[in-house]
């Protein structure tokens, strides 16, 4: 294990301040050390302190959970991080015999409205079910605190993903996959409201999921600004309500961040569009958006499998034409057919394929062979 992370790395991770390899790093690190877990929770709650969220005595890593703590059915493994308002714990399901992922409201807020708004975010997410939204297995309370109980995701967040800078096309895929689960929740009538890479979480299998909706709220209930000041759309700061067009403002934010001008135009051009400081002329909603990016990554699937499968009926079709005029098909075929579709012409399609879509028209050629 690489030594414990400094205090100056542990109070920039915990304002937000670390990027690039040293986020990513430090989240790394995180990953297999609970004790710098435990001090980079107890740094965040030092920090809202200073900013005038809480009471100073009431603070502290003393109030955090030990091993062992049964939480309802729930038995607490390890702090896993921790939320404006929640502190987060990795623990085990002795029912069903599954690691969870379980939210406390913090103790200093139990006598605020945080724990309202946990037992919103559970009843949010649960109303949400898609793929890419994060689940809500069970909510309950621990004393006086509420918990929720959501699937535990082995991975890491879209942020520390996207500092890897993998190809562009990648990393849109991510961003197209986070875009269906805000798209699910709005058909499901809530506003994220806090939409940021920190809270989207891509597992180690490949899945993304769509978390956090402590900020939620329905689509027809007008609240005054709340999240990330940097991904807020410009009719939330100016203290209007925050809408499903806000949501879509800060996924462009986040889409525009993660590409840095790669891709073609036409995806800066979408990206622009959700971008409008009028709400109304952005996307019409969060499924357009995603359907116009998915346009911007298939078009070329498409056509070369459009080219392949031309290529293949054109002589195909010769050949029929020519066995509905034959007296005698059957004996005349196996001849026809080695002459326009053999090893040769079947080299020569695979050739001048694009590599992304080789692996399409080779099983479309195989099929025709057996």
């Amino acid at each position: 294990m690489s030594a414990c992370l400094a205090p100056d790395v542990l109070i920039a991770f915990a304002s937000g301040r670390l990027t690039g390899d040293a986020l990513e790093s430090a989240e790394a690190h995180l990953d297999t050390c609970a004790m710098c877990r435990v001090a980079a929770v107890g740094v965040a709650e030092l920090d809202s302190v200073g900013s005038g969220e809480t009471t100073p005595s009431r603070r502290g890593t003393a109030d955090l959970l030990a091993a062992g703590t049964r939480v309802g059915r729930y038995e607490v493994l390890e702090v896993a991080g921790a939320g404006g308002m929640g502190v987060i714990y990795r623990a085990m399901d002795p029912t069903l015999n599954r690691v969870v992922a379980l939210k406390l409201v913090r103790p200093d807020r139990s006598h605020g409205d945080a724990a309202e708004r946990l037992l919103f975010e559970a009843k949010a997410m649960a109303r949400v079910v898609h793929p890419e939204v994060l689940p809500v297995h069970d909510a309950g309370t621990h004393g006086e605190q509420l918990f929720i109980a959501m699937e535990w995701v082995q991975g890491r967040t879209l942020r520390a993903v996207l500092a890897t800078r993998s190809p562009w096309r990648e990393r849109l895929a991510l961003l197209i996959r986070a875009g269906r689960g805000l798209a699910a929740a709005h058909e499901a009538g809530l506003v994220h409201r806090d939409f940021k890479p920190e809270n989207v979480l891509v597992g180690d299998d490949g899945r993304v999921r769509v978390s956090d909706f402590g900020l939620a709220h329905d689509v027809d209930v007008a609240e005054a600004a709340a999240g990330t000041a940097h991904y807020m759309a410009p009719e939330v700061l100016a203290g209007k309500a925050a809408t499903a067009a806000a949501d879509q403002y800060a996924f462009c934010l986040v889409l525009r961040e993660a590409l840095s001008g790669e891709g073609p135009v036409a995806l800066r051009r979408i990206i622009e569009r959700g971008l409008e400081r009028d709400p109304s002329s952005r996307h019409p909603s969060m499924a357009a958006l995603v359907a116009e990016l998915e346009r911007v990554v298939r078009p070329k699937t498409a056509a070369w499998a459009a080219a392949a499968v031309a290529a293949v009926l054109v002589p195909v079709a010769g050949y029929a034409a020519f066995v509905r005029g034959s007296a005698q098909p059957c004996s005349a075929g196996p001849g026809l057919v080695a002459a326009v579709w053999n090893v040769a012409r079947k080299t020569a399609l695979k050739a001048v394929a694009p590599s992304t879509e080789a692996a399409t028209v080779a099983r479309l050629f195989d099929r025709l062979d057996t």
